[in-house]
């Protein structure tokens, strides 16, 4: 397990929308970032996203590019050309990065990727968000002291 400090603070008062039609990954992103102290908004698809993303006030966005319907990059440059990402770090998370289709400063995360880089990663798109802490606090990371050896490897896929 990985534990969120903000500067000895225990709620980050960050908001993220998590774009995953999977299920169970849109869970686990969930919960994970719920333990860290981020309100999340988890939606399956990029109609939900743009919903969301059009009522304001998040700070971080991942998305998945395969998403049923319609690509998660197809509805990142929708929002950046309405301007929805001006105050908004946008990451997306995917196994095949090399054809995306991004609007600027979008960040590319690839599949998979271990639980400590994922929170760093997007811990550090955080801190680029307009909507940082003002106070100039860092989010950061730490290791809780049960973790494993391990613990920076992909999670198992779950069976169906």
């Amino acid at each position: 397990m990985l534990i969120r400090i903000l500067d000895g603070k225990g709620d980050s008062g960050m908001r993220l929308l998590i774009v995953e039609d999977d299920q169970d990954g849109r869970e686990m992103l969930t919960e994970l970032f719920r333990m860290q102290s981020w309100h999340v908004t988890p939606v399956q698809d990029t109609r939900a996203a743009m919903v969301e993303l059009r009522a304001g006030g998040f700070d971080v966005i991942i998305s998945d590019e395969d998403l049923d319907g319609r690509s998660g990059s197809a509805m990142l440059r929708e929002a950046s050309q309405e301007g929805l990402l001006v105050h908004v770090s946008a990451l997306m998370y995917t196994a095949e990065p090399s054809q995306l289709e991004l609007p600027p400063g979008v960040r590319v995360l690839q599949k998979p990727m271990g639980i400590t880089r994922l929170l760093e990663e997007v811990a550090a798109a955080a801190n680029e968000s307009a909507r940082s802490p003002s106070s100039g606090e860092r989010l950061k990371t730490k290791r809780h002291p049960s973790l494993t050896r391990n613990s920076d490897q992909a999670p198992p896929s779950r069976a169906r």
